[in-house]
């Protein structure tokens, strides 16, 4: 090996070369993920030819870790995976959510209630939802392992896969941790549903008619009309008077 000064490194996936013309460390690659490539060292005399093996490796999800959590929507459902993804250091959460490896995503509350499932999922869930600031100190919002559970709402089909809800903060941002029970990881389904101010306000037009006479092209002889707008939050009072018209006290 030594006479050979140079080692270019191949390998059966593409027509690419690494030469080695020094001490030191070289990457072959990148290939795809779960992609099996056997690369060999070939020098420039054919005897020092080493065939280093197959080689077989499973990159994570993307979200494997908290810092790269993928952000979904509210009332919005989500495909996704653990397989290949690594164990979090979280620790107990109304349940053990360190067992198995999870991946992460996170939502905007709405300041009502939230529903989080995995129903339909591959395998036998667990689900813990949190608020963190830096993805190292976790405040443990709500955890589940089974939908029936005390804490599950008890919606899906599989009583092994996990739901919990809880009261959201509106503006709070909340990191959801999909993990297993056991070592159990695999392909899963996300719903999340939010109730509270998600939606636009609405306002309320209230109509109401004097006895003044007018006389024009848009308004008939004899009635005037008038509206007020208030919000949805205003008590609106429609009170009747002695002249025939309507007052509003909000």
């Amino acid at each position: 090996m030594v006479a050979a000064h140079r080692i270019d490194l191949t390998n059966d996936f593409d027509a690419s070369v690494v030469t080695a013309n020094a001490i030191g460390v070289f990457t072959v690659g990148p290939f795809p993920s779960g992609t099996t490539v056997t690369v060999t060292m070939e020098a420039t005399n054919a005897l020092c030819d080493v065939v280093l093996g197959a080689q077989t490796y499973t990159c994570p999800p993307a979200n494997d870790l908290c810092a790269n959590a993928i952000a979904v929507a509210c009332n919005s459902v989500t495909a996704g995976t653990t397989l290949n993804s690594t164990i979090d250091a979280v620790g107990t959460c109304t349940t053990a959510l360190n067992t198995a490896g999870g991946v992460w995503y996170t939502f905007v509350g709405t300041g009502g209630n939230t529903k989080v499932s995995l129903c339909g999922s591959a395998y036998d869930t667990k689900l813990g939802v949190f608020t963190t600031p830096d993805c190292v100190t976790f405040t443990c919002i709500e955890g589940n392992d089974d939908d029936t559970d005390g804490n599950g709402f008890n919606v899906c089909t599989n009583d092994l896969h996990s739901s919990l809800e809880f009261l959201s903060t509106l503006g709070q941002t909340y990191h959801v941790l999909v993990t297993g029970f056991s070592t159990n990881t695999g392909n899963f389904i996300l719903e999340i549903t939010c109730g509270g101010l998600n939606t636009p306000l609405a306002t309320t037009t209230v109509l109401w008619w004097t006895s003044t006479r007018t006389t024009s092209a848009a308004k008939p002889a004899g009635r005037s009309f008038r509206w007020v707008t208030r919000s949805p939050c205003a008590a609106v009072a429609v009170t009747p008077t002695t002249r025939r018209s309507a007052s509003i006290a909000a």
